[in-house]
């Protein structure tokens, strides 16, 4: 980042974490158009949209700033891009991060869990039950995981035994 640019974009990010995030984001888009590939700008204007509630946004800032950082940059940007697909009820699309956020030593049980209970509240037993059964893979002395986990197995088959009882099977599949 040349000097005199690199005054414009600490500008910005001094603004947003004063807590005048549109200004912040103002400013942070007017370094970016004469920075588009600036990884580290992106994913700090993605940080000022998701402080902003505005995560679908967001995540476009984060999948853009992925392509194009490396190191402890990228661990950020994968992170925050987690927790923007957390926010926005994107259970799937953080589940893709596993294998990222795990091979930079970031992943961890809480937003395992968190994950999981997403899927829940989507009503989406079978892969909440998965994502719980890895996170107790990766911390196995979870105990309170287990009840849950039979509570949700039960939930799941109630529409098997109902829709093999009514003779449709085939339809869960």
């Amino acid at each position: 980042m040349k000097e005199e640019h690199r005054i414009d974009y600490l500008e910005a990010v001094e603004l947003a974490e004063s807590g005048h995030y549109e200004q912040a984001l103002r400013q942070m888009q007017a370094y970016l158009k004469g920075h588009p590939d600036d990884g580290e700008a992106l994913n700090d204007a993605g940080t000022i949209l998701y402080c902003m509630h505005r995560g679908q946004e967001a995540i476009e800032y984060f999948v853009r700033a992925r392509s194009r950082c490396e190191g402890d940059i990228l661990s950020h940007v994968l992170f925050n891009l987690c927790e923007a697909y957390l926010a926005e009820n994107q259970p799937d699309q953080a589940v893709g991060l596993f294998k990222d956020l795990e091979e930079r030593g970031i992943l961890n049980i809480d937003t395992v869990n968190r994950i999981a209970n997403a899927f829940v509240s989507r009503g989406a037993c079978g892969p909440a039950i998965e994502v719980l059964l890895y996170s107790l893979r990766l911390a196995s002395g979870q105990e309170i995981l287990k009840p849950i986990l039979e509570i949700l197995r039960a939930k799941r088959i109630k529409p098997v035994l109902m829709a093999e009882r009514e003779g449709k099977i085939g339809d869960l599949k």
